[in-house]
């Protein structure tokens, strides 16, 4: 169980890099993040936790076979869950086939704590009590292409 109205973060990403920043980056703001390094050992943690799982984060960054094909699935056993993708360009997202519902659903790498947080709170619904979204100008919220 989360604790104390904790928000959990399902990371997956294969080198791990990702996912610690991910950690680093969430924890100060009162999310609790568990990383994945495959599509495998994603499943496996959803299927754990997956009545408390806010919001899953996805390395598109290395393409790796199975992490479009973990998101597709973890969306379809639990539809409306948010998942971010995580993309190292805009031409990495079309060569992915990524058709995300909203641009939110997508954050280039490098992003800020400050981008980061920012992105979670709005494709979750939900958010720690002591967190508030911080204000970002546009240009941290759309990366350049």
């Amino acid at each position: 169980m989360s604790d104390h109205g904790q928000r959990l973060i399902l990371a997956v990403d294969h080198i791990h890099q990702l996912s610690k920043i991910i950690s680093t980056s969430l924890t100060k703001y009162g999310f609790k993040v568990y990383a994945a390094k495959s599509p495998q050992e994603g499943l496996y943690i959803f299927e754990r936790y997956q009545s408390e799982i806010d919001l899953v984060a996805v390395d598109i960054v290395t393409p790796i076979a199975g992490n479009l094909d973990l998101a597709a699935e973890l969306e379809r056993r639990r539809p409306g869950l948010p998942v971010l993708y995580l993309a190292s360009s805009v031409r990495s997202i079309v060569r992915a086939g990524i058709e995300a519902s909203s641009p939110e659903s997508v954050l280039i790498t490098p992003f800020t704590d400050e981008a980061l947080l920012q992105r979670v709170l709005r494709l979750s619904t939900v958010r720690p009590s002591n967190v508030q979204a911080p204000k970002l100008p546009a240009a941290e919220l759309i990366p350049a292409a």
